[in-house]
C-alpha cells in the first residue's frame, strides 16, 4: 500500500483505484479527478472520496456512476451535503445501447450450454438427528458443470450433514432462474414440510441487470413463503461467486459483472442482518480454470465441494447453537 501510494504521489502511477479505507488516507496534491465507480452506502464516506481531489485551492472533478438502484444514496448525499449534484440520465444513451449489443454478442446469456446434473433430485442419507433439507436455485444448485447430483452441490452437501445428521432431503432448481422466478418455482410447488432451507440464487440477477433492491424483495418473499407455506424454521442464502474471476466472462464484462455481484451480496448481507431466522454462509470460492466447468461460467466438482462443505458446517454451527 505505501509503495503504491509513493508511486502514485511521485507521479509513477497516473490512476489509482482504492477502496473507501484507502481513500482516507490519500492526502495527495494534484489529484485532477475522482471517479466513483459505484456510491457509498454512507453519505459521509462520499464527502471523503471527493475530498481527494481540489485540494489546496486547487481546481478538480469527481464523477459518479450511479445505477438504477443507487437512487436513494445520491438523495441522501445531497441531503448531507445540502447541494443538488448536476446530473445526466443516461439509461436511453445511444451509445450505451451498442455497448449492450456488444455485451449479447459475446455470448452471455440466461441459456447455459451445459446440462444439469443427472441423479436423484431427493433421497435419506447420514445417521443421526433428523434434519429435513431443502435445496433450491438456479444452475449452481441444480448441479450444471458435473455429471452427476453426487459431484454436485446437493450431493456434496448432503454427504457432509450425513456424517453428524440423518438427513432427508429434496432439490428443486432449474437453470436460468433468477431470485424472484426461484419463488414463482417453489410458490407452484406442493409444499412439503422442511427444517432448514438453502438457497442458491443471484447470477442471474446480474445477468438480467435486475436491480439489487428487486433482488432483496425477492428474497424476502422467498423467506416468507418458506416460513409460511414450508414451515422452514431458518434460512440459509449461499453469496453470489465472484464473477469477476469467471474465466469464461470477456473483460470489460467480467469486471462490471463482478462488481454487480459484490453490490448484490452488500445489499443481501446487510438484509439478512435484520432477519433471526436468515444468515448468509462465509465463502470464498476459489475460481479459477482449474476449479470451474470447461465453459469458464459455471462451477466444477472442486468448486461443489468447496461449496457444500462451507454450507454444512455453516448449517451445524447453527444447529449446535440452538441445540
Amino acid at each position: 500500500r505505501e509503495r503504491t501510494l509513493a508511486a502514485f504521489k511521485a507521479g509513477k502511477l497516473r490512476v489509482l483505484v482504492a477502496t473507501d479505507i484507502a481513500a482516507r488516507g490519500i492526502d495527495i496534491d494534484g489529484v485532477t479527478h475522482v471517479v466513483n465507480f459505484e456510491l457509498p452506502y454512507v453519505p459521509e464516506a462520499y464527502v471523503h472520496r471527493i475530498g481527494r481531489t481540489a485540494r489546496a485551492g486547487a481546481d478538480g472533478t469527481a464523477i459518479s456512476l450511479v445505477a438504477g438502484d443507487e437512487m436513494k444514496l445520491l438523495k441522501d448525499i445531497e441531503k448531507v451535503t445540502r447541494q443538488k449534484i448536476p446530473s445526466t440520465d443516461r439509461r436511453n444513451d445511444a451509445e450505451l445501447g451498442r455497448l449492450d449489443a456488444a455485451i449479447a454478442a459475446a455470448g452471455v446469456g440466461k441459456k447455459p450450454t451445459l446440462p444439469e446434473a443427472e441423479g436423484e433430485r431427493s433421497g435419506v442419507a447420514g445417521r443421526g438427528r433428523p434434519l429435513k433439507l431443502l435445496i433450491a436455485g438456479d444452475s449452481s444448485a441444480a448441479g450444471v458443470g458435473v455429471v452427476t447430483q453426487r459431484q454436485a452441490l446437493a450431493g456434496q452437501l448432503v454427504a457432509r450433514l450425513g456424517r453428524r445428521l440423518r438427513v432427508q432431503w429434496q432439490l428443486h432448481a432449474r437453470s436460468g432462474l433468477t431470485t424472484r422466478q426461484t419463488f414463482d418455482l417453489l410458490r407452484d410447488l406442493p409444499a412439503e414440510h422442511a427444517d432448514v432451507a438453502v438457497l442458491v440464487t443471484g447470477v442471474n440477477d446480474v445477468v438480467d441487470q435486475v436491480p439489487s433492491m428487486h433482488a432483496i424483495a425477492a428474497r424476502e418473499a422467498l423467506v416468507n413463503l418458506l416460513r409460511n407455506g414450508w414451515g422452514v424454521h431458518h434460512v440459509v442464502f449461499a453469496p453470489l461467486p465472484p464473477i469477476h474471476h469467471f474465466p469464461g466472462l470477456p473483460q470489460p464484462l467480467r469486471w462490471v459483472a463482478g462488481s454487480d455481484a459484490e453490490r448484490h451480496n452488500r445489499a443481501l448481507l446487510e438484509w439478512a442482518a435484520t432477519r433471526r431466522d436468515t444468515s448468509v454462509v462465509a465463502m470464498r470460492v476459489p475460481l479459477n480454470r482449474g476449479t470451474m466447468a470447461h465453459d469458464g461460467f459455471h462451477p466444477g466438482e472442486t468448486v461443489y465441494r468447496y461449496c457444500g462443505i462451507a454450507i454444512a458446517d455453516h448449517l451445524l454451527a447453527l444447529r449446535d447453537a440452538v441445540g
